[in-house]
């Protein structure tokens, strides 16, 4: 009994030394994207520094998929921030994408081209609808030149929302593309299979 706490204890302990490592390493990210940004002229609206906001940013990782949205050349700050979101969102759905086009990638000999493609395009284009709702902004940092204002939006959308979006809108896509194609039942479960096993 007492070897058995003792490797619970040990086990524990190297569990809170690797998150201490791995918040050691965000803070100091941190303090050096904050010193580099803050140079840049960028600026919080709120009481919190860049430096703060960015630890809290780092350590959603974890449990999230985070994104980074950036725009510039607007005239006002609410502008801004809504154009940043955007572009986290697209930043967002091109990791889709990605995901999407790797799998395709698999079906190759298996369901022609055009199939594949459009399977990868409807995908992506669900997952976007589908994930929008989940999508929230941390924080956002502005700058100010000549009357136009840059934005930085740091978002973030949970890896589980971000999974149940991807899956659902592979599967909804899959069952259109392959009744289309008139695929068999094998490949129908196949292209199913596929995402449902796929690591995100």
């Amino acid at each position: 009994m007492k070897k058995i706490l003792f490797l619970v204890a040990v086990a524990l302990f190297a569990a809170s030394g690797s998150v201490y490592a791995q918040s050691k390493a965000d803070f100091k990210e941190a303090k050096k994207r904050a010193k580099a940004l803050t140079k840049q002229g960028y600026y919080s609206i709120d009481h919190h520094s860049i430096e703060s906001h960015l630890v809290d940013f780092y350590e959603l990782e974890e449990e999230n998929q985070i994104f980074i949205g950036m725009a510039s050349g607007y005239g006002n700050e609410k502008v801004a921030k809504n154009a940043a979101r955007r572009d986290a969102m697209r930043e967002c759905v091109e990791m889709a994408n990605s995901i999407f086009k790797g799998i395709g990638d698999e079906l190759e000999g298996k369901l022609d081209t055009e199939t594949i493609d459009n399977l990868t395009m409807a995908s992506t284009s669900k997952f976007e609808g589908r994930v929008a709702d989940g999508m929230r902004v941390k924080f956002n940092i502005f700058k100010e030149e000549n009357g136009q204002y840059s934005c930085h939006a740091y978002c973030y959308v949970s890896k589980e929302t971000f999974e149940e979006a991807a899956k659902s809108a592979w599967q909804e896509a899959a069952d259109q593309a392959t009744k289309d194609a008139q695929a068999t039942a094998e490949y129908s479960n196949e292209v199913t299979n596929l995402i449902n096993n796929h690591e995100f």
